[in-house]
């Protein structure tokens, strides 16, 4: 992924409001985000590892004299802006470990999608 605060995922949006976040991620596979993921490919006792480990840093964070604060995380990326967005209404293939993006699909009613129908029109 990267380090600038952005990723893939609700956290994102918080951030982008300058909001202190943390995003735990524990890797993709082929499966990600797909329907034949399925309950037999959680690794249990690593995730209750996992579990353990968020539950003390929340514990930690509640018991603390002072709520977190927002830090602007290192990159490239680090100035950009919070008001500016661009939506393109894909769905990237995090499992896929290539060079470049490959996508699952894209979002009904979305950019991608109107770009889809427009070529299709033009082919006939």
């Amino acid at each position: 992924m990267n380090e600038d605060g952005y990723g893939p995922s609700d956290h994102s949006s918080f951030y982008a409001k300058k909001v202190p976040v943390l995003f735990f991620f524990t890797g993709s596979h082929e499966d990600y985000h797909k329907p034949s993921d399925t309950a037999d490919k959680i690794a249990y006792a690593d995730e209750s590892r996992i579990v353990l480990l968020i539950a003390n840093i929340v514990q930690s964070i509640g018991e603390a004299a002072t709520r977190p604060t927002y830090l602007l995380a290192k990159g490239e990326n680090a100035g950009r802006s919070a008001g500016f967005r661009v939506y393109l209404g894909t769905i990237p293939n995090y499992a896929d470990s290539t060079n470049g993006l490959t996508l699952d699909g894209v979002r009904e009613d979305s950019p991608a999608a109107l770009r889809e129908i427009v070529a299709r029109a033009r082919a006939l």
